[in-house]
């Protein structure tokens, strides 16, 4: 983690003009750089406005900030490393204290668990965070369900989305960032055997998270040949299947695409999604996203805005490793 200044965090060069310049086939790096500078501001702002006035993590607001800002620094930014370090210690804390109730509030939020553990994999941690990361970590192992699953927590079960769709996607999200910082073979094969079920899908999330697990290769591949198939004409996804492009269904693609080999289908819709994430950046450098929730789905919503711009920025930057 570098310390440098603060806010704000990005001294790269802002691109403007954007819009006009991008290639559809392969746009240039710096613009892709640009669209990341553009957007850290606002994913830093935003997400310190939510816990100074929410002072909640069930929205994975905390995870998604630290993720965002690890990536971009791992891939070079100037990031203000003891600002990050403070929304580690943050999210950490605030995930392992108790509510009202005398629950530890990581236990109803498992999904912010799975979350913060892999934003801050990259990370060189003080000893009183690397302490907090295992008990998070434990939190994660000792939620597990008989059955393999997770409970999708927050806003997620009210999805516009059949819940036990959710709870697929939770698992299969919790599972691989899990695997990837320490959950065990047990409680991943658990979660493994839960998720071999056929079930029907209607979000392009559940596709991703059938693209990342690559324990069951053809239904990978199937993943694959689906998603590539289902690519809008202008270059994103849905969040629901084969509706208009948003970012937030965008940034999952992009970044589980990145993960891999790079053929000819695979590196025409990476970069087509490239394009069309660049295309969409607003000006303040957010991606405006309309809510998840079957009450909100019809309208642009703040929390759907942080998260796609989030994951926008995430794929963005995953993308450009294997350039």
């Amino acid at each position: 983690m570098k310390c440098s200044r603060l806010l704000p965090l990005i001294t790269v060069p802002m691109i403007f003009g954007f819009n006009s310049t991008i290639s559809a086939e392969e746009p240039d790096q710096d613009a892709v750089r640009g669209a990341v500078s553009r957007s850290l501001p606002y994913i830093a702002e935003r997400g310190q406005w939510w816990m100074d006035k929410k002072k909640c993590v069930s929205c994975h607001r905390g995870a998604f900030t630290v993720w965002a800002h690890a990536a971009a620094d791992e891939a070079g930014f100037d990031v203000d490393g003891t600002q990050l370090n403070e929304w580690v210690d943050w999210s950490f804390e605030a995930l392992l204290k108790q509510n009202d109730k005398e629950v530890v509030v990581g236990t109803l939020n498992l999904d912010g668990v799975s979350q913060i553990l892999y934003a801050t994999r990259t990370l060189e941690l003080t000893e009183t965070q690397a302490e907090h990361r295992d008990q998070l970590l434990q939190l994660l192992k000792s939620g597990q369900q008989q059955d393999g699953s997770w409970k999708p927590a927050g806003q997620l079960p009210s999805q516009k989305r059949p819940l036990p769709e959710t709870t697929y996607v939770t698992t299969g999200w919790n599972r691989w960032m899990g695997e990837a910082t320490g959950i065990g073979d047990v409680v991943s094969t658990k979660a493994l055997a839960f998720l071999k079920s056929e079930r029907d899908i209607i979000s392009t999330e559940s596709l991703v998270v059938q693209l990342i697990d690559t324990s069951d290769q053809v239904r990978t591949q199937r993943a694959l040949d689906t998603i590539i198939r289902e690519q809008n004409d202008d270059g994103g996804w849905g969040w629901i299947r084969e509706q208009e492009s948003d970012a937030m269904a965008s940034g999952q693609v992009l970044y589980a695409l990145s993960a891999r080999p790079r053929d000819d289908n695979v590196t025409a819709a990476v970069e087509r999604a490239r394009s069309y994430l660049l295309g969409a950046q607003k000006p303040d450098g957010s991606w405006e996203v309309k809510g998840t929730k079957k009450n909100k789905q019809d309208k642009i919503q703040e929390t759907a805005t942080y998260w796609g711009t989030c994951w926008a920025v995430i794929g963005l930057l995953e993308s450009e490793k294997l350039r």
